[in-house]
Order: structure tokens, then C-alpha cells, then sequence
């Protein structure tokens, strides 16, 4: 409660500055931006929540292609403010995976975040997200044109950051790693020859008798 009645504060304040008429484009282009760092927020503590009391994640078949989706439009004001322009290259009848959509999209969301921030300094770039199956698993891929990472093999450890004080734990990359893992996944990262940082995921591919879309579309009356 101590964090979560000032989050909800937070969400029906800039839905009221959202909903007022007369609200300038900055007004609204910021209030969009709080909603985006509170709904980060809130999924941050309840992951930690979740891992100190080791809650088993609720899985459910995802959709990885609509959930990438889903991460880039939520994080479209931020990569425009750091001139970053994002390019998802989704492979069509992508397979399933079974997750928890909103662990997994504090993963994306974590990894498009610091793609974003790594391109700023140098007056933005473009990051690249694929999807596409590979043998059992789908495979997802962010690279970036951004400088690099200085300590690819260290990314993932606790605590380790690049980041100014007071800008950031570390905690977010290690974080990632364990929810990728607790799915059955992989994920790693290195330094791309042209440069920038590549980031691949692979979780385990579930087959299905009907296609993916099917099962998420209303039935259609007979007769």
C-alpha cells in the first residue's frame, strides 16, 4: 500500500490532466510520460514482491509479436525524446509461448529502456526488434546503433551499472535474467561487429493445433 496508493494517486491525476480539454500538447506529451514510468514502477515492485516471496509466475499462451507491439507503443515518448526510432520486423504465425505477459514485458520493456538511454548521449540512433522461430525456441533480438557495452559479461550481475548515480540500481538487467530463466529461456547479449549492442532472447516454442490468432479471435456463429 505504501507505494501503491501513491502510484493509483498518481494515474488518476494525469488522467484528469489527460481528459481536460484546454491541456496543451507539453501538458499531455508529459502527463503520457508519467503514466509510463508509474506503470513501469508498479510492475517493478510487484516483481520484487513477487521474487522475496517466490510467488510462481502466472503463465498463460502469449503472443509475443502483439506484447512487442504493446512495449513500443507504451515506450514511444520516451524513444522520441532520446530521437531513437524503433523498427519491429515481426515474423508472421509466430508460435506461441507460454509466460507471464507482464514479466515478460518488464524484460522488453527494460532492454528497449536502455537501448534508449545508451543512444541519447550521441543524439539518438535506431533500434531494431526481430522476432522468428529458431529449432523449439522464438527468438526475439534488439539491436542497437548505439556505442556499445563496455562489460558485455558482466551486464546481467547484480548491481553492476553504467549509469550515473542516482540514475539507476543495476538491478534491472539481472532482473530480467532471472524472469527469462524462471521461463525456461535464455538470454545474452554482445557487442554487434557495425556496432552497438545486440540483445537475443529465446523462450520455448509451444505447438498448437490451431494457429495463434485463432485462439484469440471470438468464435463465429454457425448457421
Amino acid at each position: 500500500r505504501e507505494m501503491g496508493d501513491p502510484l493509483t494517486a498518481m494515474f488518476g491525476y494525469t488522467e484528469l490532466l489527460l481528459a481536460e480539454p484546454g491541456a496543451s500538447e507539453r501538458v499531455r506529451s508529459a502527463a503520457h510520460k508519467i503514466q509510463t514510468q508509474a506503470r513501469r514502477t508498479r510492475a517493478l515492485v510487484e516483481n520484487l514482491l513477487r521474487f522475496a516471496r517466490q510467488v510462481p509466475a502466472e503463465r498463460t499462451l502469449l503472443d509475443l509479436n502483439a506484447l512487442l507491439s504493446s512495449v513500443v507503443q507504451l515506450h514511444r515518448f520516451h524513444l522520441s525524446d532520446c530521437n531513437v526510432v524503433a523498427k519491429l520486423d515481426r515474423e508472421p504465425n509466430l508460435p506461441a509461448v507460454r509466460g507471464d505477459p507482464k514479466l515478460l514485458l518488464q524484460v522488453f520493456y527494460e532492454i528497449i529502456d536502455n537501448a534508449a538511454d545508451a543512444m541519447r548521449p550521441s543524439g539518438g540512433g535506431r533500434l531494431s526488434i526481430r522476432t522468428h522461430l529458431e529449432g523449439a525456441n522464438v527468438a526475439v533480438e534488439f539491436a542497437d546503433t548505439g556505442p556499445g557495452l563496455e562489460h558485455p559479461e558482466l551486464v546481467f550481475d547484480p548491481f553492476y551499472t553504467t549509469k550515473e548515480i542516482g540514475k539507476g540500481t543495476g538491478l534491472g538487467l539481472s532482473m530480467c535474467y532471472g524472469i527469462i530463466q524462471e521461463h525456461g529461456g535464455q538470454i545474452a547479449c554482445q557487442n554487434r561487429e557495425e556496432g552497438g549492442a545486440l540483445f537475443r532472447i529465446e523462450l520455448p516454442a509451444v505447438v498448437l493445433p490451431l494457429p495463434l490468432k485463432a485462439l484469440f479471435e471470438p468464435a463465429t456463429p454457425s448457421g
